[in-house]
């Protein structure tokens, strides 16, 4: 359910209003409600998408995310403060650079050893200097990486 746009999961328009925020909320609920027959991680993902869009703060978060072209669940997890190996809350306030490492490396930690390997040995030589000092920098005790 992380996957899908809070948008798409609520039926509504980027630009909706409050109003329109809560009664396709209530709709939607009504429909995916576990005791009505629906799923309740379906419910639990229609409840988060009303409550992150229906905070100002927290929507402009979780729309900011989306723009600088971040996946759903780590948009969603920017709103939520809730992120993975580094808070993708502060990240979202990082400069560039170091969003483009941190995407970087995400997308890295999906690949096989060999993979990244290879990935790694192809980047220049300033590139693999900068991911490197800024995974020290990132590096969360407990947290690791898919291998």
């Amino acid at each position: 359910m992380a996957q899908q746009d809070l948008y798409e999961l609520l039926g509504i328009q980027r630009d909706a209003l409050e109003q329109e925020i809560r009664s396709s909320y209530r709709r939607r609920a009504l429909q995916v409600h576990p005791d009505k027959g629906g799923s309740e991680d379906l419910f639990h993902a229609v409840l988060t998408a009303f409550e992150v869009l229906s905070s100002r703060s927290t929507r402009q978060t979780y729309d900011a995310a989306r723009d600088r072209g971040l996946l759903p669940k780590d948009a969603l997890a920017a709103a939520t403060g809730r992120g993975r190996c580094q808070d993708i809350a502060q990240k979202a306030k990082a400069p560039a650079s170091h969003r483009a490492l941190a995407q970087l490396r995400q997308l890295l930690a999906t690949l096989t050893r060999e993979a990244r390997r290879e990935a790694l040995q192809n980047l220049p030589t300033e590139v693999q200097q900068a991911l490197m000092t800024f995974m020290k920098q990132a590096w969360v005790p407990g947290v690791r990486t898919a291998r």
